[in-house]
């Protein structure tokens, strides 16, 4: 995998999106190539202080859904948290 490539699939890779096979020929990359690994690391730091941001308000839209859902008479989760992972 060359560089140009990798830096396209990095964002898919962080996010974990990639097949099994992508994954390996990257993280190989990744090994081997300091700025492609630099980018990464970076990304993933950035994606991760982003989970943790949304973590709290995802959980407190679900528990929201649960109780429209609740009021609504459908089962708990099944309008909440589904729909929540799906929107964000």
């Amino acid at each position: 995998m060359n560089c140009e490539r990798t830096r396209a699939q990095i964002g898919a890779w962080v996010d974990g999106q990639l097949d099994p096979a992508e994954a390996s020929e990257l993280t190989a990359h990744l090994a081997t190539c300091t700025a492609c690994r630099s980018e990464a690391e970076s990304l993933r730091g950035l994606h991760d202080d982003l989970v943790r941001t949304f973590a709290a308000p995802r959980a407190a839209a679900a528990r929201v859904a649960d109780r429209v859902a609740l009021a609504a008479g459908s089962p708990v989760g099944e309008i909440g948290r589904a729909s929540c992972r799906e929107r964000v």
